[in-house]
C-alpha cells in the first residue's frame, strides 16, 4: 500500500498567529502595520512581531491586498489622463505655445513630459510602499492638471 502521510494537526494558537501575520502583510496603509508607527493588533505580543522592519516591508509588498492594487490601477489611469492632457495642451496651437521658439519648445516638451513621468513613478512607488497619501496627492495634482488643461484647450486662458 502507498504510504500516505496524515496532515499534522495545527494548534489553534499557531493558526491565530499565522492569520494575524497574514492580515498584517495584506494591510495597505503603513499606519496599520506594526513597527511602523501604527497600532499593534489585539493580542499580539512583541516577540510575535517581525524580526526586522525591512523583512515586514518587503513581505508586505509581496502580499499586497486588493485595496493597494486598486490604488495603483487608479493612479496609473490618472497618469494616462495626465499625459493625454499634457500632450493635448502641447499640440493645441495655443498662443502660449506659439510664442516659444521651436528649439525651446522641443526642450520644454521633453523636460515637462519627463517630469510628468517622474511624478507618476513617485506616486506609484509611494502607493506600492503602503502610503495611500501618494494616491490622494496624485489625485489632487491630476485635478489641477485637468482643470488647467480644460482652461487652456477651451481658450478661457
Amino acid at each position: 500500500m502507498i504510504g500516505l502521510v496524515a496532515p499534522q494537526p495545527v494548534g489553534l494558537e499557531q493558526l491565530r498567529r499565522e492569520v494575524r501575520r497574514y492580515m498584517d502583510l495584506c494591510r495597505c496603509s503603513s499606519a496599520h502595520r506594526p513597527g511602523r508607527g501604527g497600532h499593534r493588533p489585539a493580542g499580539t505580543e512583541p516577540d510575535e512581531r517581525r524580526t526586522t522592519p525591512d523583512e515586514g516591508r518587503f513581505a508586505a509588498r509581496r502580499a499586497m491586498g486588493q485595496g493597494c492594487h486598486m490604488a495603483l490601477i487608479v493612479t496609473f489611469l490618472l497618469g494616462i489622463g495626465n499625459f493625454a492632457w499634457h500632450r493635448a495642451v502641447l499640440e493645441s496651437g495655443h498662443a502660449m505655445m506659439r510664442a516659444v521658439s521651436p528649439g525651446a519648445y522641443r526642450a520644454a516638451r521633453t523636460v515637462s513630459l519627463g517630469l510628468e513621468f517622474v511624478l507618476l513613478c513617485a506616486a506609484m512607488l509611494a502607493i506600492a510602499d503602503g502610503h495611500l497619501a501618494g494616491l490622494w496627492a496624485y489625485l489632487l495634482y491630476s485635478a489641477i492638471n485637468g482643470g488647467a488643461a480644460w482652461l487652456i484647450l477651451s481658450r478661457r486662458i
